[in-house]
């Protein structure tokens, strides 16, 4: 599953995770790469702020 494509203008941050929440993977994708994933559920976020919000309130993830 394409999570951001390389059509994109804009740099992506994101959040892929699988039904139970015991894997999640997550990072930036920058403008004009591709993000794919075999997990089944995913956000992407326009800003880096609304991303660490919901990383840390829902998964309890702070990125380095």
């Amino acid at each position: 599953m394409i999570v951001v494509s390389k059509e994109e203008l804009n740099d992506k941050w994101w959040i892929c995770y699988n039904n139970d929440k015991s894997i999640v993977h997550y990072g930036k994708t920058d403008a004009p790469q591709q993000t794919e994933t075999g997990l089944p559920l995913n956000q992407v976020f326009d800003d880096e702020a609304s991303w660490l919000s919901l990383l840390f309130n829902d998964f309890n993830i702070v990125p380095e």
